[in-house]
């Protein structure tokens, strides 16, 4: 997506906060673009802000999980990682990003474990199924590296 793709986006997602629309579903799309921008504190705050209003969005424990993962406070991310899935155990997203956390942390029998219960869920798309295989298939290539996490 180019820079003014991502601006467009924000400021429609601001306009639905503003005009009372649903709150919680704009602050996590508003999220959502942030950290695909890689504006990690912009989507740090918006996401904590979802997570006040809905704390029960179990999709917005996994965002900030991933978030706070790609800002190395591993701790913190297996917490919202770990509310995610109590949350919502039958949550393929939640599983796969469960699963990032433990491929980023060498943890290799872990990553295609919860893979494993991924791929028995239903997709939220196709794309999501693939990437889900394809990270399937890295960590069956590194299993047997030691788990050593943060």
């Amino acid at each position: 997506m180019r820079d003014a793709d991502y601006q467009s986006a924000s400021e429609h997602f601001l306009e639905a906060l503003a005009e009372g629309e649903d709150k919680v579903a704009a602050l996590l799309l508003l999220a959502h673009n942030y950290w695909l921008q890689a504006d990690l504190s912009a989507a740090t705050d918006w996401l904590q802000q979802v997570i006040i209003l809905a704390p029960e969005q179990a999709y917005a424990h996994a965002l900030l999980g991933s978030v706070l993962l790609a800002r190395r406070q591993f701790a913190a991310a297996r917490e919202c990682l770990d509310v995610a899935l109590s949350l919502a155990p039958d949550d393929m997203r939640v599983r796969i990003s469960r699963a990032e956390y433990f491929y980023q942390t060498d943890c290799y029998a872990e990553t295609i474990g919860e893979l494993g219960h991924a791929l028995c869920l239903p997709a939220p798309s196709p794309a999501v199924r693939a990437y889900a295989r394809d990270l399937l298939r890295a960590a069956q290539a590194r299993k047997g590296l030691v788990c050593s996490p943060g």
